[in-house]
């Protein structure tokens, strides 16, 4: 065959061949670019989805969020011994239906949230092994709270937290002075003042689940004056481990140890006039076993000094704010000693005045309004999210 023949029907065959070719890569191409579509719908999809979960869970959140902040204000326990209490707080109480809210039930309780997010939160009390309610005494109970969060857009995405809460302490003390055991008290100058310095909530001078001793003229005033052999059994081991989490200050010690000129806060007031705060309140926290503290030589604070151990005070020394001792407490030396607030003690608590000096305890109503302010109504003691 002459070779022209042959090179024309060779490449006849070629631009066939290139044909079919470009027609396999066109529905290759095709097929990769329905892929790469198909996979950019998929993520932008899981990214939404995702999107939707992260803004449910923090619905979530925020709807335990604002049952702890809100307790004890526009949220309160109507029923502190009922097992079957529920309460339900939600910015709808047709979604509070749907998540079992039944406003014909007794037990059932539903306070509107002012939050518009999408969440119910469901409360109930934490029961002991007998199945009662635990009650720890001076208000403290423990809850279990689960909030369901949805996402704002469809509400297509739920999450579920589930938390167990400890409600906080009543912050406003039963007595200027109270004590588990005895009370001696000493000194013509000694002043213990259950009449209120800042307002009109008149308490007993002394509250104690012992005796008063007396010796010398001190003055005790309160409604009453004084009350011994008291049935009120304050849980002051409880009262302080919740208080101590908020410590701007702590401090531990394996022995006895003296301090003086400690300042943990600005004081106006005094001689004749109750104190006054000048700087935010403060949480002071003493670990010492079963150790004593010595406060010496102007010592002065505003808030909450809490002592694990025994507490020992002499020179001058003034506090505006409690002072929980677990220990005893004791008062010796000369000069000022001004508490505007108010003393827990769990063993027994010692005023001995030298003479000259100044010992003075004086309830004041307004502390605790300022310590809503430091401590928070609720403490978590657990948290989980619910699959």
């Amino acid at each position: 065959m002459p070779q022209s023949q042959v090179r024309g029907k060779t490449m006849k065959d070629e631009k066939g061949s290139i044909l079919i070719l470009g027609l396999m890569m066109l529905v290759v191409w095709s097929l990769i670019a329905m892929a790469a579509a198909n996979s950019s719908i998929y993520e932008t999809r899981l990214g939404g989805n995702q999107y939707r979960d992260i803004q449910a869970f923090y619905v979530a959140e925020g709807g335990w969020g604002d049952f702890a902040g809100s307790f004890g204000t526009t949220i309160a326990d109507n029923a502190p011994s009922n097992v079957d209490w529920r309460l339900f707080l939600s910015h709808s109480q047709l979604l509070a239906e749907q998540m079992g809210f039944d406003s014909g039930d007794s037990n059932h309780v539903f306070v509107l949230s002012q939050w518009a997010s999408p969440f119910v939160c469901i409360a109930k009390h934490k029961l002991d092994a007998y199945g009662e309610v635990i009650d720890l005494g001076n208000g403290m109970r423990e809850y279990i709270v689960e909030s369901h969060g949805y996402d704002a857009m469809e509400g297509q995405a739920h999450k579920i937290t589930r938390v167990s809460l400890r409600s906080r302490p009543n912050l406003d003390i039963p007595a200027a002075l109270y004590s588990k055991s005895h009370i001696q008290v000493e000194g013509s100058s000694t002043k213990i003042q259950g009449l209120d310095r800042c307002g009109s909530n008149n308490k007993p001078g002394i509250i104690t689940k012992s005796d008063v001793g007396i010796g010398g003229n001190p003055v005790i005033d309160g409604v009453p004056p004084k009350v011994e052999y008291s049935t009120l059994d304050l849980p002051l081991e409880e009262m302080l481990a919740f208080y101590s989490t908020y410590a701007d200050h702590s401090y531990k010690y394996v022995s006895d140890v003296t301090l003086t000129k400690q300042s943990w806060g600005s004081l106006i007031g005094g001689s004749g006039e109750p104190l006054s705060p000048v700087d935010p309140l403060k949480v002071v926290y003493f670990d010492m076993g079963d150790k004593t503290l010595y406060l010496e030589g102007g010592t002065q604070g505003a808030g909450l000094l809490l002592v694990r151990g025994n507490l020992e005070i002499s020179g001058g020394f003034s506090w505006y704010g409690y002072i929980i001792v677990m220990g005893y407490l004791s008062y010796t030396g000369g000069g000022e000693q001004l508490i505007t607030g108010g003393v827990l003690s769990g063993k027994a608590a010692s005023l001995d005045l030298i003479i000259g000096g100044d010992a003075v305890i004086e309830y004041c109503s307004k502390v605790a309004d300022d310590l809503k302010k430091k401590i928070f109504p609720m403490k978590t003691l657990a948290w989980m999210e619910v699959f």
